[in-house]
């Protein structure tokens, strides 16, 4: 059962699935999705066992009957306009992510073979699908959905262009920043263990791949975790979506010291006299610049 919570005030929906009602009657309200909306789109990649088990592994807390179960975070989605714009991103020609991440990539298509689709009940239906783990010990997915037959796919195009557009105009190589960046998901680096891998441990390396897929980008340091700096890329990414790449930093390629995301400059920029803001001072004052 799936329940579309739109969100009023961001334009985003929140999909609740859950194996169960509490009425029986209560199923007569829930409908067969519309054959444009791509049931494979929306659709739990994970068997309800899976989730269930996840489920009690994150909560141990009883769970009050006068409060509503609290949910897990399995799976974003995001509609896009340009399908073949987010296939070359991920790809070996640019990001190349499947060659320094533990991650699968998945292109899946429906091909407008499926039955029905030449007269028009079921449409193409494309999704790029990004397969990981969570920091909650489960798995977790982020999918990419090409539906041109849906409802409102030309005013997609329009307005991925124009954001993108935005972006790419304040925002370069480590340098400015759009609030459309703000709109983003958030994928943490993992953390380096001492063993040389094939996978990317530090932001530093990650920086050459985002320049060869030609992504805007702003890094900022935001903690001290065990004496490592930490912080993130703020990146853009396919499809209108940002990218948030977390981890640590050994200034291998970028320069210390990387300063703390100040939300009082328009780029982010910590200023030279906000020592705290920089985090390289002895001064305890707030990130947000003096004057």
């Amino acid at each position: 059962y799936v329940i579309f919570v739109p969100n009023p005030y961001n334009g985003n929906v929140v999909i609740i699935h859950s194996g169960k009602v509490g009425n029986w009657r209560a199923r007569n309200f829930f409908r067969e999705l519309e054959p444009e909306a791509c049931v494979q789109a929306v659709s739990l990649p994970y068997p309800l066992d899976d989730l269930d088990e996840w489920w009690d592994d994150l909560y141990v807390e009883t769970v009050s009957p006068k409060e509503l179960p609290r949910p897990i975070p399995i799976m974003d989605s995001h509609p896009v306009h340009d399908y073949d714009e987010v296939v070359d991103y991920f790809g070996p020609d640019a990001l190349n992510m499947a060659n320094w991440s533990v991650v699968n990539l998945v292109d899946w298509s429906n091909n407008a073979t499926t039955p029905g689709a030449e007269s028009g009940s079921i449409g193409t239906c494309s999704i790029y699908t990004i397969q990981m783990q969570s920091q909650f010990k489960s798995d977790y997915q982020m999918r990419y959905v090409y539906t041109p037959q849906a409802k409102g796919f030309d005013e997609l195009g329009r307005f991925v262009k124009y954001v993108d557009s935005n972006v790419r105009e304040v925002a370069g190589f480590n340098t400015g920043y759009s609030r459309w960046m703000d709109n983003h998901i958030a994928i943490s680096l993992p953390t380096y263990d001492g063993q040389e891998v094939e996978y990317i441990n530090y932001l530093d390396q990650l920086r050459p791949h985002l320049e060869q897929a030609k992504t805007p980008y702003h890094t900022h340091i935001t903690e001290v975790i065990d004496g490592r700096d930490t912080g993130s890329i703020w990146a853009w990414g396919p499809g209108g979506l940002g990218i948030e790449w977390h981890g640590t930093l050994n200034y291998t390629s970028f320069e210390y010291p990387v300063g703390n995301f100040d939300f009082c400059t328009v780029d982010t920029t910590c200023q030279p006299q906000d020592v705290g803001c920089n985090m390289n001072g002895d001064d305890d004052s707030a990130g947000a610049t003096r004057k």
